[in-house]
Order: C-alpha cells, then structure tokens, then sequence
C-alpha cells in the first residue's frame, strides 16, 4: 500500500497536489479505488482510497485514522557539520529511516558547508522520501546552520543528555540518566573534527565522550553509525 504525504488530515476528503500527485499518478499510476496510506508528518497516519484522479491531482476518502505513540519517548537530536556534495543528502536520508527525531546543521570552526534555502527545501523532500520508503510517521525536523554555541545553550535550556563523537576520546557507556526519556543530543565535527578549544567546551557543557573502536569514520559515517548505537540503547532500556 503506498505511503501519501498529506500534512492536514482533519477532512475526511483529501486532495493530494504537488509532488506527491505527482508520484502517485505518473510514477505509480495510480487509478480510482486503490488504497493508500496517508501520513501528517506529526505520527499521525490514515487509511484512505482514491476517489478521483485528474492531470496533477488526486481525490482520496480517508477511512480511519490512527496516532502512532513514539517507541522510545526520549528524542534524538543529531548536530552535525554538514559534510559536502551529495553526502549531506545520502546522511539525512539514512538519519530519517533510523528515527532520528531532529537534525541540525552546526558551523564549527572548521565548518566549510553552508546549504541554502534551495538545497534545504530538497533536503525537506528527501525526508519525506525516505518517510514513505520507511514507513515512518514523523517527519525528522530539519534545522539550518546554527553554530556550535547555540547547539549547546539549546541543549542546556531543553535539559538534554549531550553526546560528543570524536576521534580517540575518551570513551563512556552512554549515561543512564536520572530522568526518564531524557533527550539525547549526538555532536558529530566536521572533516578534520573539531578543535581541541571546541572539545573542551563541550565536555565543559557535561557531554560523554563516544568514539569509534577501530579507525575514523567520515562525518556522514559517523552521523549514521553513532546515531544507530543510541536509537539502539534507547530502545533496548
């Protein structure tokens, strides 16, 4: 049954427009009567079948509807210096399908990326993409540059557990916290890492140190790996 972004879905009719048309009646060519899945981007999703297609449009009937609960409560947010050309697009579509709730881009100081409004409006549709081919019923939030400093302070005031990947830090178990669900918030530098001052200020900030056991990962590899090993821990308790 294929997976429709519909971001309203308080009407029982829906009229599906855009790319998402698009997809549905020129690449899946979908016909009247076929049933589809419907999803909000904000966990809720409806079971629904097209009533009526047209050039750019689709008319579908929802049937029933259901709010899904998040498995884990606790959210994970990944801060990360983006990494260049289509890596940026290939680490969020991978950190969407593993369930990363947020992603925020971070200027450090040796930062070189900065996407603009156009490159993140395609980011905005890889998420939606990468939604429907994995089933999920959340949108990933999607944050522009934003500076290391702000990450942190951001990090302090929603009261979540910091977690800095670095090369050859000193490695913690990830902390058990005091707070049930507590928010997790992975750091990840950019190429070449970040600074000594940088690491210093965000271990200064309460953050555990996570490294990888054998060689360095690439800033897409490590958005990924680390991201997998704290969805992984959230979920296993």
């Amino acid at each position: 049954m294929p997976w429709v972004y519909a971001p309203d879905l308080q009407q029982d009719i829906v009229e599906i427009g855009g790319s998402e048309a698009h997809h549905l009646l020129h690449v899946l060519r979908a016909t009247t009567g076929l049933e589809v899945t419907l999803f909000d981007g904000n966990g809720c999703t409806a079971e629904a079948a097209i009533t009526q297609v047209g050039r750019s449009t689709a008319i579908v009937s929802i049937r029933s509807r259901n709010q899904n609960a998040s498995d884990t409560g606790a959210r994970i947010v990944v801060a990360v210096a983006p990494p260049k050309g289509d890596r940026l697009r290939w680490m969020t579509e991978k950190l969407t399908e593993l369930g990363v709730d947020a992603l925020i881009l971070m200027e450090s100081q040796r930062t070189v990326v900065n996407p603009r409004e156009t490159k993140l409006d395609k980011l905005r549709q890889t998420i939606i993409a990468a939604c429907k081919q994995s089933r999920r019923p959340q949108l990933m939030t999607l944050h522009p540059l934003c500076s290391l400093q702000d990450v942190l302070a951001q990090a302090a005031d929603l009261q979540q557990q910091l977690l800095l990947a670095h090369p050859g830090i000193t490695q913690s178990d990830l902390p058990k916290s005091d707070r049930p669900n507590q928010d997790q918030c992975l750091l990840i530098g950019p190429e070449g890492g970040f600074t000594a001052e940088e690491t210093d200020a965000i271990l200064a900030a309460g953050a555990a140190g996570l490294s990888w056991p054998d060689g360095i990962l690439r800033t897409e590899t490590a958005a990924i790996a680390f991201s997998a090993v704290v969805r992984a821990c959230l979920l296993d308790g």
